[in-house]
């Protein structure tokens, strides 16, 4: 999503065996506006949303790629067969490029683990571009934002100014294809890059790469994209009541069950960035939502996000503080963001504790304000006995074996000040003595 438009796939490769690409756009077809509502799994954890693992197809796989329309060369499509790979293995690799000038050459240029492969790919065809094809596009950019080509008039304008700019100037596509024989063991994220150039000298890329999820993105305002984004298969994302700038980064949907959402009127703009689409992934122009929020703490019940233009009995994503499930929806001191401790048990729904304990952060256990033992401290002058301190420390704890949530058990809360006298040239510490008093465990 560079100026020079850098659609960015993915590919990760762990343990020599899988092959992980983040797909460019197009091939995924869903109507925007009247999107049923949607489960996705994934795992939370604390106040960061953990996504599954990226599950990837079998075989051949065919990637579209949308950028900028005023960028050549400009990539359109890339081909890669198979997904995944092991050692030994021969990859093809087939990238469709358009531009109004002659391209001269597309390299491929594989980071392993110990060098770059370059791999020159070879113009296999050439042919007009065809105003099925772009008519045909799904998702289009029209003066920097991203355009749903659900069929609308807005929709089909916007397809229509690129089948004449097209017919202007002649755009031609061209097909570049290679093979490489998978090599080295790879155990670290690497990177595939696909250079075109072009007879006018003009050279664009785009690099297959892992990124992280969204950062940048922030519910309720308008936010900008501050690295390359990747959607994960089986997953939702996406920004709810804010627009999103993609601020010249790649927005990756990787594969089945991707979904990236943005809300009725609020934008999606692309500018220099690219957005990538892959085979059942899709772009939802509807509303985020989260189970409910009955207690009002700003915490909602569920643990997966929701899309949909209704979503009964859920709460906006944009009014929750974090995805992380609400153990107890009717308490509201009981929330995945509660730091306080508790001296009494509450009834909360824990999948790990059961219907009533002390968990009151959510975190599937009983966490204790205090689990260890306390005790005293002399501190003491060794270098002069003539200056030796009369000083008296303590350390906050039980004074004997730490109680269970909720049961009193004799605490240190203080020491009395102990002496320091001098003797051989040191300074000992002497008399000091523990202040304990009853405490009631308490716990989160």
């Amino acid at each position: 999503m560079s100026q020079k438009s850098l659609a960015i796939i993915i590919l990760l490769v762990a343990s020599s065996v899988v092959f992980f690409i983040a797909m460019p756009n197009f091939i995924a077809l869903f109507r925007s506006n009247s999107s049923p509502q949607v489960k996705i799994p994934s795992l939370d954890v604390g106040n960061k949303v953990v996504r599954p693992p990226v599950a990837l197809p079998d075989g051949p796989q065919d990637y579209l790629i949308s950028s900028a329309d005023d960028v050549y060369p400009r990539f359109a499509s890339a081909h890669i067969d198979p997904l995944k790979v092991a050692v030994s293995d021969t990859q093809f690799m087939r990238v469709v490029v358009q531009d109004d000038a002659d391209v001269s050459s597309v390299v491929a240029e594989i980071e392993t683990d110990n060098d770059v492969v370059s791999v020159p790919l070879k113009l296999t065809g050439t042919g007009a571009l065809s105003r099925s094809e772009i008519m045909n596009q799904k998702y289009i950019v029209r003066d920097g934002l991203l355009v749903i080509n659900d069929g609308g008039a807005n929709a089909l304008g916007a397809a229509d100014s690129l089948v004449k700019r097209a017919e202007a100037q002649s755009l031609k596509k061209f097909t570049f294809e290679g093979r490489w024989i998978v090599r080295d063991t790879h155990v670290k994220t690497y990177r595939t890059k696909f250079i075109a150039k072009d007879t006018s000298g003009r050279e664009q890329s785009i690099t297959m790469a892992w990124s992280d999820p969204c950062a940048g993105v922030t519910d309720g305002t308008t936010s900008t994209l501050s690295a390359n984004c990747t959607i994960g298969t089986n997953t939702v994302d996406g920004i709810d009541n804010g627009s999103i700038n993609l601020g010249g980064k790649t927005l990756t949907l990787s594969g089945s069950g991707s979904v990236f959402v943005w809300n009725s009127g609020k934008n999606l703009t692309v500018g220099t960035g690219t957005i990538s689409v892959g085979t059942g992934a899709s772009l939802k122009k509807t509303y985020l939502w989260i189970g409910a929020d009955a207690d009002a703490d700003g915490y909602a019940s569920g643990t997966t996000w929701l899309y949909g233009d209704t979503c009964s009995g859920c709460t906006r994503r944009y009014t929750t503080s974090t995805p992380t499930g609400d153990c107890n929806d009717a308490n509201t001191s009981v929330n995945p963001g509660q730091t306080s401790f508790f001296t009494t048990a509450t009834t909360t729904n824990s999948p790990t504790n059961g219907a009533v304990n002390f968990d009151y952060n959510c975190s599937g256990a009983e966490d204790r304000q205090y689990g260890g033992l306390g005790g005293c401290t002399v501190t003491c002058w060794i270098t002069d006995p003539t200056e030796c301190n009369s000083l008296g420390g303590y350390l906050a704890g039980w004074s004997t074996a730490p109680p269970a949530c909720g049961v009193a058990g004799t605490f240190v809360n203080n020491c009395t000040a102990g002496s320091c006298v001098p003797a051989a040239n040191k300074c000992f510490g002497s008399g000091t003595t523990k202040v304990t008093g009853s405490r009631t465990q308490g716990c989160n």
